[in-house]
């Protein structure tokens, strides 16, 4: 993947509030013929050579949420490929292509192929503290209220952070920090 980190912004004479609540986030730039030109894409339904089309990003204009144990997900432009025999639509993060990329390629995406299904995914790092979790306390409540209450903390040293700069504007609300 192509991985960018939004760096902090101290040298600024007036912080912006907007910029300072998405520093520290990544995007990521996920298209596998991009970062090896010469690896193989099969179609995970024929064996096919898939083809590229475009982005979920130029397309719909979404991205796609990896949520890491920091609380704030990792937001991921997936290229999506077009199997030219029996037309299946294949996005670059789908987990059977995950699965059948060689492991040097396959590492780059955080994301364990098993668990890469769904409109969002898990990091490896969140998903092996959630199976030790699960054994444990074997409750999603307790889960999602651990990763709520990161999400809080998280946006408590944004804001700091950023009153500490003496800025002129108010903080991003608490609402739009989370979407």
């Amino acid at each position: 993947t192509c991985t960018f980190t939004f760096p902090p912004d101290f040298g600024a004479t007036q912080p912006s509030p907007a910029y300072h609540s998405i520093a520290g986030d990544s995007i990521l730039y996920l298209d596998w013929k991009l970062i090896d030109p010469t690896v193989n894409l099969h179609c995970p339904a024929c064996r096919a050579h898939l083809k590229h089309t475009r982005t979920n990003f130029s397309h719909h204009k979404t991205l796609f949420p990896v949520w890491d144990v920091k609380g704030r997900p990792m937001y991921a432009v997936l290229m999506n490929y077009k199997c030219p025999q029996c037309q299946s639509n294949v996005a670059a993060n789908d987990g059977k292509l995950l699965s059948s990329l060689p492991t040097y390629l396959r590492c780059m995406y955080p994301v364990n192929p098993i668990y890469a299904t769904g409109g969002f995914h898990i990091t490896e790092a969140l998903s092996q503290l959630l199976e030790n979790l699960m054994v444990t306390y074997a409750n999603g409540d307790f889960v999602s209220k651990m990763l709520y209450q990161e999400l809080g903390r998280e946006y408590t040293r944004k804001v700091a952070t950023y009153l500490s700069l003496s800025p002129t504007r108010d903080f991003t609300g608490e609402r739009e920090y989370e979407s």
